[in-house]
């Protein structure tokens, strides 16, 4: 059903330059201020920016891997390295996006958990890349995978959405990571 959706869905409850950052809670640490993304990057939709290049696909030529995971220009180690770690099973990154598929109306679903309780966190396929024109300036965050892959933008954004923007993200560490991932408890 979603396949034979030819129409464009944009995430109404996530969108503008909140996505990014709160303009009245600022980080601590300046190097952790988002707020110059807003002079020097564009939102483009990956539907368009992939739309004609075979060399990408939701998991990549070579299917899932632990390399997958590209750190970008946010401070999300955490997260980068947890998926890392959970993409070590293709099952359980696969178990995770319960939209397995890059697809015409840009729209993803994602299974988080909070406290061990899954929750699905929907967004659309806008994504910040360095230039107006995409091609050219590619992904600001997490990037796609030397085979192509384009999973860990969508599931960065995900987190982003569920912790409130992507600033939120800025430093953290691995264990909630790999609990907002699989569900697991750590100490």
């Amino acid at each position: 059903m979603l396949e034979a959706n030819t129409g464009d869905w944009e995430d109404s409850t996530y969108t503008g330059w909140e996505r990014i950052s709160w303009p009245d809670m600022r980080p601590a640490r300046a190097e952790n201020d988002e707020t110059a993304r807003q002079s020097d990057s564009y939102w483009h939709r990956l539907k368009d920016v992939f739309k004609d290049d075979k060399d990408f696909s939701m998991w990549g030529k070579t299917g899932i891997s632990f390399e997958d995971p590209t750190q970008g220009y946010l401070g999300d180690c955490w997260i980068i390295a947890a998926a890392s770690v959970v993409g070590q099973d293709e099952r359980r990154i696969k178990s995770i996006f319960e939209i397995e598929h890059l697809n015409s109306a840009g729209v993803y679903a994602v299974k988080l958990y909070i406290m061990g309780i899954p929750v699905t966190v929907t967004v659309d396929d806008y994504l910040l890349f360095w230039s107006q024109e995409p091609n050219t300036g590619g992904l600001v965050y997490s990037k796609q995978s030397p085979d192509g892959a384009l999973w860990m933008p969508i599931l960065e954004k995900a987190a982003a959405k569920m912790y409130g923007n992507f600033e939120m993200l800025s430093g953290g560490w691995m264990g909630p990571a790999i609990q907002t991932l699989t569900g697991a408890p750590y100490y």
